[in-house]
């Protein structure tokens, strides 16, 4: 027990001293958890309300978001949450911050503690520590989890407020908030260290473990190849989720099911997923076909993206993109062109990311001609999602039509490469 002690201080000295460090690892994990891919906008009615919001940066923009709802379209929250993201992204705070009260208001945005994290990170910016402090001290503790102290501590480091910093990585510490980090480092790195904190934080009665502790734990002992001990960390961690548990839980369940190759357990969570949770959004369903696609069970990623269509009343090209890539990972580039022009056929419009896509599938089988096409796609749809085109399939296409003599084409490859745009 003495040499486990002393191994948790000497973490805390190495890992957890310096404010600025603990408040950056925190604060990505609030914002950019589970392999989330950059902030983009795909929905086409989401993305004609993001160009209206853009007009003029220094208009609020709650009379064009009231407006939009009086016109009649469907509000979907992950769409709306992906805009808070994108306008951050940009350094538009302000308006992130109104969309996040305009939906708060509207009680469209749930209290958990990454929505938590992520308004108080933007009332910081936009109003200062001290309403952000204000905003801090009205949320119940129950709530108060490693997100919320860490995008607090990220405030005080980003204002460079060194002493209250110091406070709250202290009080960090009381709640047993920096284990999951000292956690998260071991599992990287030092497999039978990390299972002496386990423990450790298992015997303490002071601190309550929840689900995503033996996420991280099972994610260690798959990167060290124990297969069994991952398994058994994920039975542990499924015996943390309850019913008032967010759909995260489930679908990093998913994900590492798929990671361990076990196609049973990925099933089993998902009709645990759908009981519990009546309507699944985008990215529960994004997480399923790709755990799908991970165990090469094509016809099941392709029963569940049929399943998605029947229920979504707004198409977002993020969760049909994964299949596409499936079929081009099997080199059945036929299929996966059958598949697009069937959307199409619905009236769908892909936008960027799918059409290079597509190309970069056609290019790599020689299908140039139609590489050529979909790129050009590509750039009539551009600004759709902020998507780069993959530069080598670019390349090819140039050097094809340049070997055919199609002049006017490569003008508006070499306009696109000359902009910028896209690439």
């Amino acid at each position: 027990m003495v040499l486990l002690l002393r191994a948790c201080k000497f973490a805390d000295r190495s890992l957890l001293s310096n404010p600025s460090f603990i408040s950056k690892f925190v604060f990505n994990a609030s914002f950019f958890s589970t392999k989330t891919q950059t902030a983009s906008i795909q929905d086409h009615d989401v993305l004609l309300l993001y160009k209206r919001i853009s007009l003029n940066p220094r208009t609020s923009i709650v009379p064009i978001l009231d407006q939009w709802l009086q016109e009649g379209n469907e509000i979907i929250v992950d769409k709306l949450k992906n805009m808070i993201k994108v306008l951050r992204n940009h350094n538009r705070y302000t308006h992130a911050l109104q969309l996040s009260e305009w939906m708060t208001n509207r009680s469209l945005l749930d209290q958990s503690p990454g929505n938590i994290a992520v308004h108080l990170d933007l009332v910081s910016r936009v109003h200062g520590l001290k309403q952000a402090e204000k905003i801090f001290d009205t949320i119940p503790d129950s709530l108060k989890n490693f997100k919320v102290y860490g995008t607090l501590l990220n405030c005080y480091t980003f204002k460079k407020s060194l002493e209250k910093a110091e406070a709250t990585m202290e009080k960090m510490k009381q709640l047993g908030t920096t284990y999951y980090l000292q956690l998260t480092a071991y599992a990287s790195f030092d497999i039978n260290a990390m299972e002496k904190l386990l423990g450790y934080m298992e015997a303490n009665p002071n601190l309550t473990l929840d689900w995503h502790v033996y996420i991280i734990a099972a994610k260690g002992y798959l990167k060290f190849g124990q297969h069994k001990k991952s398994l058994e960390m994920l039975k542990k961690s499924e015996g943390c989720v309850y019913e008032n548990t967010n759909g995260v839980a489930y679908e990093i369940l998913m994900t590492m099911y798929a990671n361990l190759a076990e196609k049973d357990e990925v099933y089993r969570i998902w009709d645990l997923y759908r009981k519990r949770w009546r309507k699944i959004n985008d990215k529960g369903y994004h997480h399923m076909i790709s755990s799908l696609v991970k165990l090469d069970d094509i016809d099941g990623a392709e029963k569940i993206v049929a399943e998605w269509e029947s229920v979504r009343r707004s198409f977002c090209f993020w969760v049909p993109n994964v299949l596409v890539n499936a079929y081009g990972k099997k080199g059945d580039w036929e299929k996966a062109e059958s598949y697009i022009e069937r959307l199409v056929g619905m009236g769908k419009k892909p936008p960027t990311s799918t059409w290079d896509i597509l190309g970069t599938m056609f290019c790599k089988h020689g299908e140039m001609e139609k590489a050529v096409g979909a790129l050009r796609k590509a750039i009539l749809s551009r600004g759709d999602d902020h998507w780069k085109l993959n530069e080598v399939t670019l390349r090819e296409c140039l050097k094809y039509l340049e070997e055919k003599g199609d002049v006017e084409v490569v003008k508006e490859f070499v306009e696109v490469i000359d902009r910028g745009i896209l690439i």
